[in-house]
Formats: structure tokens, C-alpha cells, sequence
């Protein structure tokens, strides 16, 4: 039976039951009248989908500090700098005043007047040796100046208190700021391998780069090579997330030629490792899925649920979540062609890990619903008992 608008609609939001979303994908897999009202479909709702990571970018880039940090140090210091002047004050009222040098000048300057109204200064009345030079005095004026410059403890505390503030709010900052234009940047090499695999599926029936079960191309960094190969990608780089190349997780390497992987699997099997280990760059890939015993390879049928690609697992981390993003969560390619951030591997309503399948496996997904991607040299390929129920 042909599915409904409805049906469809369900299946590229992944609201469907299992059964029905399985008879969903088999019409959807052998009618093409069906894979085009599918798409027509996905083009209606694909704006809401852009809306929905919009909002979800937006909400990660809300700034995290504690509500009214800035207000608080401000007052801080405003306060450290009032009770400082007050005990200056307080304590130069309660000294001694001293006379200073320029005041003593003034004094012995009215002290030494002749009698006739000349002024005569005491430094420079004749003395038994003769005149002596009159000390270089300082005005008034600067004598402040001078003492009020001089830096005291509490300045410094004060000096201090304000760097330390500034500090713990500009860091973080700062630090926030470099991430996100990295994570920006990978987000941006997503997109250009997600389009190439867009255009290699237009060309090859929706269908996207498949893992073959035997020969050099049976992991999941088989992708890259076939898209360099074919045309689809023309810079290596774009293999690679900016921030784990930066962070020395990931060091790009030329991605080898289907020629080179053909050669080093008749003749060398350990260059051949070292090959599949590196080709797929920073990057997991779809390892596809069984439909009772029969393997599916990745389709490009829009569905804003299934993961094509993402940053490469770590088996250090819990729910093997990505170090590329220093452990900050991983950016993910669907298939209906949006880019999302992450907090973690584990999605969805049933928070399931993107690199196991259901059965906790590293390897293709038990059935349509159960998406998984896999590092450079993953296989997809187990005996079908083991996604058996």
C-alpha cells in the first residue's frame, strides 16, 4: 500500500513505530513515485528544521557567567577604593602634620628682611666662607602631587583585586570565543563533505558512499578517498576538524587513492591498516543497517533524524563522545543536510550512543531507526545473528 502524506511526514521526522517505519522505507526504497513526493516533502519542512538549529545555536551561545558577576565586581572595587581613601584620610588627620621643606623656605625667607624692606634670603646672607647656593626647593604644588603618587599596600591590594576580576571574567570569555570559532569551522567542513556526498548521491540513484563488504574500501573512511577520487572533494583538509588539527588530536595527511588501497591490498596488508586507519581524516561515517538479514548502505532519502557523519569517536570518554572539541560535546551531519552541536554522542529519545547500535556494538545499525557512524577503520560487517531480536 502506498504510504499517505502523513506516513511520510512521520518517517522523515522519525515519529513512526518500527514496523511502520519499516514499510515506510521499503516503499520508500522501491517506488521512485514515492522517493519524490518524500523529497518534495522534506524541501516544505526543511526551513523549520534550519529554524530548530538556528535556536539551538543560539541557546549554546548564551553567555554561562553567574547572573550579575560584572554588576558585583564593580561594586567590589568601588567599595575597596572608598574604604581605602577613608583610611588615608583618617590617618593622615591623626599624624602630626610635618612642615614641609617649601614652607620652612617661606619662613626663612620672611626672617631674612633688611631693614629698608629688602628681601634677603637666610641661604644667601653673607657667611664667613661666603654665599652658598640655596637648596633646589620643590613648590607646593608638586610636594602634594609628589605625596599623593606615592603608592601605599592598600593600592596595590586594590590593583590586585581588579586584575583578578578581570581575569576570571575576560578568560572564559576569551577562551568561549576561540572554541566557538573552531567549532564554527568544523561545522563548516561538515557541510562541504556533506554537499559532496549530496552530489555523489544525486549522480549514484540517493544512494551515498557505500562500505563494501570485502577489499580495501570495507571500512568507513572509505568515503574520502571515493569522494577525492571521483571529484566530489578537492582539498584533504576538509576531512580533518579544525579543532582537533589545532589541539594535535589530528594530523591531515594526502588521502589515498583507490589505486594506492588497491595496491597496498594485494601486497602489503599492514600498509593497508595504516591506510584505512588515517583515510577517513577526524570524522566517523555512516556504517548503514540491517533490514531483517539484509544490509542497507546510507540513503539520501532527507531524514532529519539519521546521522551520516560526525566528529570521531573516543574510546576514553563515556558514551565514546568525541576529544575533538576537547570533549565539549561533537558536531553531527543528517541527512536531510543540517549541522547540530552536541552536548553528547547519546541522542534522541532514548539516548543511544551514535557510535554503537543498539545492541552496544560497533557496527551497522539493527534496523532503519538505529543510526551509527563509525571511525576511519570501523567495518559495518557482523554476522546478521547478531541484530537478530
Amino acid at each position: 500500500m502506498k504510504p499517505t502524506a502523513e506516513d511520510l511526514l512521520g518517517y522523515l521526522l522519525g515519529a513512526l513505530e518500527s514496523e511502520e517505519h519499516r514499510r515506510v522505507d521499503r516503499a520508500v526504497s522501491e517506488c521512485p513515485e514515492v522517493q519524490t513526493e518524500l523529497l518534495r516533502l522534506r524541501q516544505r519542512i526543511h526551513p523549520l528544521a534550519r529554524m530548530e538549529e538556528v535556536q539551538a545555536l543560539a541557546e549554546e551561545q548564551n553567555n554561562d557567567f553567574p547572573a550579575g558577576l560584572a554588576r558585583r565586581a564593580c561594586e567590589f572595587v568601588a567599595r575597596e577604593a572608598r574604604e581605602t581613601r577613608e583610611a588615608r584620610e583618617t590617618r593622615e588627620t591623626s599624624e602630626p602634620r610635618e612642615t614641609s621643606e617649601s614652607q620652612l623656605i617661606v619662613e626663612a625667607v620672611a626672617a631674612a628682611t633688611s631693614s629698608n624692606g629688602e628681601v634677603i634670603p637666610a641661604a644667601i646672607q653673607p657667611a664667613p666662607g661666603g654665599y652658598k647656593t640655596p637648596p633646589a626647593a620643590m613648590s607646593p604644588v608638586l610636594a602634594e602631587l609628589s605625596r599623593r603618587a606615592s603608592w601605599q599596600l592598600q593600592d596595590f591590594l586594590v590593583l590586585s583585586a581588579v586584575a583578578m576580576l578581570a581575569v576570571g571574567i575576560l578568560a572564559p570569555a576569551i577562551l568561549a570565543s576561540r572554541n566557538q570559532a573552531r567549532l564554527v569551522a568544523c561545522q563548516d567542513n561538515l557541510r562541504r563533505v556533506g554537499m559532496a556526498l549530496f552530489n555523489y548521491a544525486e549522480a549514484n540513484h540517493n544512494r551515498f558512499v557505500s562500505i563494501a563488504k570485502t577489499g580495501p574500501l570495507n571500512v568507513a573512511g572509505a568515503y574520502a578517498p571515493v569522494l577525492k577520487s571521483g571529484g566530489f572533494v578537492d582539498q584533504d583538509r576538509y576531512f580533518y576538524c579544525t579543532s582537533a588539527v589545532q589541539n594535535g588530536l589530528s594530523q591531515p595527511a594526502p588521502t589515498p587513492s583507490l589505486q594506492e588501497l588497491e595496491q597496498a591490498h594485494r601486497h602489503n596488508s599492514q600498509k593497508l591498516a595504516q591506510l584505512q586507519q588515517i583515510m577517513g581524516g577526524s570524522y566517523a561515517y555512516s556504517l548503514g543497517y540491517y533490514d531483517q538479514d539484509q544490509y542497507v548502505g546510507p540513503l539520501n532519502l532527507g531524514r532529519s533524524f539519521r546521522v551520516i557523519m560526525a566528529d570521531a569517536p573516543s574510546s576514553a570518554l563515556a558514551n565514546r563522545d568525541s576529544s575533538n572539541h576537547d570533549g565539549a560535546g561533537l558536531n553531527i551531519l543528517f541527512e536531510d543536510g543540517s549541522v547540530r552541536h552536541a552536548a553528547s554522542a547519546a541522542i534522541g529519545l532514548g539516548k543511544e550512543s551514535i557510535f554503537v547500535n543498539r545492541h552496544g556494538l560497533v557496527a551497522a545499525g539493527a534496523d532503519v531507526q538505529d543510526s551509527v557512524v563509525g571511525a576511519s577503520n570501523v567495518s559495518a560487517w557482523l554476522s546478521p545473528n547478531f541484530y537478530r531480536n
